[in-house]
Formats: structure tokens, C-alpha cells, sequence
């Protein structure tokens, strides 16, 4: 039986926590999966881990090789590559619960009109079982999570099991030079043409390493500036609460002086030019602050 479900991870170097990972898909109640993995430029012995993996795995596994480019990038070539009809990113230092994919494929066949969602949005637990942020209000319920999660401050990161057929129509723009840029640049976009379902309860459980993108915070986004720029634009649109707009479009400004480009190209792509210069100023001023505070570290 084809699976409808591929647990993709993307990993850079993780050979040494991996097989946690694995040993997670391996108690799992249904085998109604594949695993993907997309090796961003390791250089390390990740490639013979899997390899070791495949041996025993109770469930088909691929591997692909690409040059480093960004956790963003290994996403663009998971939607070239992908062929079940959900997918569920896991990061290489994090694991699911042993019923997380029963768990997932019953939400998904009670699920009537699948062409109107994108996505069906869990909660994530710390590994001591602590749910991360805030859990829903509601349970197993459609929404859009532009004004559901995003407009009502729900915090913390989710654990979002996408539908590929809306996932496909996306994908993360790609700069030269550059090798991060957040998520939400494409999340939010997504979330505005579909709807998502909703549930309340942890299928997924991770930690913030030191190595992990979570932990490099600011300094990660500045080194990206334009990626920054890209991942602000989203949130300037009609479904997002102004105050949510007026930040992003701080950042937005901050991040330009950061990037190589003219302050008219800029406006060019800016949707709201009187928002923008009036975050001008108090854009350059963040600039000045973050450069002092990081300015030896990027």
C-alpha cells in the first residue's frame, strides 16, 4: 500500500542525534509512512548513519544529497521530490509521539473537504512532556490561521502536517549568498488561501539546541537580511492586525539597511508606502542598535 504520509526531515551535520529520530518512527503504531530525508551539504558520516538506518527500518527510507543552500532550500527540493498526499516536517534533533502518524491519518480520513485546507496544525511538547506555548482554544476545528493563530497571539511553535497538493503551489524564494530564511515566508501565504483543522494535542516533541537555527535568533536573520526582508513582507496584507503589520514593517526597513539593495527597491515591493517611511527612521535606528550589539558576531 502507497503511504499518504512522508515524515521529511532536513539535516546538516546531525549524524550524532539522527538515530533518535529513528529509533521515534521505528515505535511507531502504523508504518503508513515513509521517511525522506534531504542531506543539506553534511560533512560528516550522515549518509552512512542512513545506510545503517535502511537495514532495519520497518518502513521505506530515501536519501538525497544536495549542496548547502538552507533548510528553506532542502523544502524546495522535498516538493520536487514528493509524491503521498501529507507531509510532516521533523527536524533531525526532535521526534514524534509513538501514535503520531494513527493519530494523523484518522484526523485525516474524518476530514470531509480536504481541497479547501492546507494543513492539519498539532501542538509541540518540550521532551519532559511541558506543551510548548499556548494550545488552541478550540478542538478539531477549521479555521484560518492567519487570524485564528497568528492575529490572536497564540504562541509557540506548532507541529503542522501539510497537505502537499496546497503545499505545491509554494515555494521559498532563494538568495544569492544567503542560507536561512523563516518559515512563515511561506506559512503565512498559505494560510491565506487555505484554510487549516486544528487540534489540540502534542504529536511532536523537540528541544532548542545550541546548534539548531531556533537558538541563532537575531543574528541568523541579520547575516539573511534579505531572506528577513521576504518573511516581513508577508505579514503586510488586509488578514494580519495592524499592530502585527507595523512591527513587520520595522523589521522590514531594519533588514534593508542590513541588505545590499536601494532604498528604492524597497518601496518598489513594499505594498503600504506610507507605513514604510514612517518606519524609516525608526528602522535605521534599530539598524544602529543591532549592528553595535552584533555587529563583531556576524
Amino acid at each position: 500500500m502507497h503511504p499518504k504520509i512522508t515524515i521529511f526531515t532536513p539535516t546538516y551535520n546531525r549524524a550524532y542525534i539522527l538515530p533518535r529520530l529513528f529509533e521515534s518512527l521505528q515505535r511507531q503504531s502504523s508504518f503508513q509512512f515513509n521517511w525522506l530525508i534531504i542531506d543539506d551539504g553534511s560533512t560528516d558520516n550522515t549518509k552512512d548513519v542512513v545506510v545503517n538506518f535502511k537495514k532495519s527500518a520497518q518502513f521505506e527510507i530515501e536519501y538525497y544529497y544536495k549542496n548547502n543552500g538552507g533548510k528553506h532550500t532542502a523544502i524546495n527540493k522535498m516538493l520536487d521530490t514528493i509524491t503521498t498526499e501529507l507531509v510532516v516536517i521533523v527536524d533531525s534533533d526532535d521526534y514524534l509521539s509513538d501514535h503520531a502518524v494513527e493519530i494523523i491519518l484518522k484526523d485525516y480520513e474524518e476530514i470531509v473537504d480536504k481541497a479547501e485546507l492546507c494543513a492539519i496544525v498539532y501542538l509541540r511538547s518540550y521532551f519532559d512532556g511541558r506543551i510548548i506555548g499556548d494550545g488552541f482554544p478550540d478542538d478539531e476545528k477549521i479555521v484560518k490561521a492567519n487570524s485564528y493563530i497568528i492575529n490572536s497571539g497564540i504562541k509557540g511553535d506548532k507541529c503542522e502536517v501539510f497537505f502537499v497538493h496546497a503545499l505545491k503551489n509554494f515555494r521559498f524564494p532563494v538568495f544569492e549568498g544567503e542560507r536561512f530564511l523563516g518559515e512563515t515566508a511561506v506559512w503565512v501565504p498559505l494560510y491565506r488561501r487555505y484554510k487549516t483543522y486544528v487540534r489540540n494535542q502534542s504529536i511532536y516533541s523537540c528541544e532548542y539546541r545550541d546548534d539548531g537555527l531556533s537558538m541563532a535568533g537575531r543574528k541568523l536573520r541579520i547575516k539573511n537580511p534579505n531572506g528577513g526582508m521576504a518573511n516581513s513582507l508577508v505579514y503586510i496584507a488586509p488578514d494580519i492586525r495592524l499592530r502585527l503589520v507595523l512591527k513587520h514593517s520595522l523589521l522590514y526597513a531594519c533588514y534593508g539597511f542590513f541588505s545590499a539593495k536601494g532604498m528604492g527597491k524597497w518601496f518598489k515591493d513594499f505594498p503600504n508606502k506610507l507605513i514604510l517611511t514612517l518606519m524609516i527612521l525608526p528602522g535605521w535606528g534599530l539598524y544602529r542598535y543591532w549592528k553595535k550589539k552584533f555587529g563583531e558576531k556576524l
